[in-house]
């Protein structure tokens, strides 16, 4: 077997606080893209932009003030909203390979072509 010596590109993106930072829109969009029905959109939407959340600041809490973006901690609807929102990047980064925008990597004796890698909230992009 041949070694190649091939220039690649690797971005590491590491979303400091998450959670905090998920757009209600791109969830929105991206629940309707994966056939979400409109009445399911909507409930979620609901549960989104109902509730309030106060912060402890000195141990004491703030008043309560409504949300406009990201997703609350502890609520069980939040890892699948993460995960819906990751699975929007996902298809980003797919469709821009099929557009020919990047070619994937080769990786492996067997030439794995892999463009991009995910866990949680850590995203590892490979190009050519």
């Amino acid at each position: 077997m041949k070694k190649e010596k091939k220039k690649a590109f690797l971005m590491k993106i590491d979303f400091e606080k998450a959670y905090d930072s998920v757009n209600w829109n791109f969830i929105q969009n991206t629940l309707l893209q994966m056939s979400f029905g409109e009445r399911w959109c909507k409930w979620v939407q609901t549960c989104q932009k109902s509730a309030f959340v106060s912060v402890l600041v000195n141990g004491s809490p703030t008043l309560e003030f409504k949300m406009e973006k990201g997703v609350r901690q502890g609520d069980p609807l939040s890892p699948f909203l993460y995960l819906v929102a990751a699975e929007g990047l996902n298809v980003t980064l797919k469709d821009d390979v099929t557009n020919g925008l990047f070619k994937r990597v080769k990786i492996g004796r067997n030439d794995i072509q892999i463009s991009h890698l995910q866990y949680a909230d850590d995203t590892l992009i490979f190009r050519e």
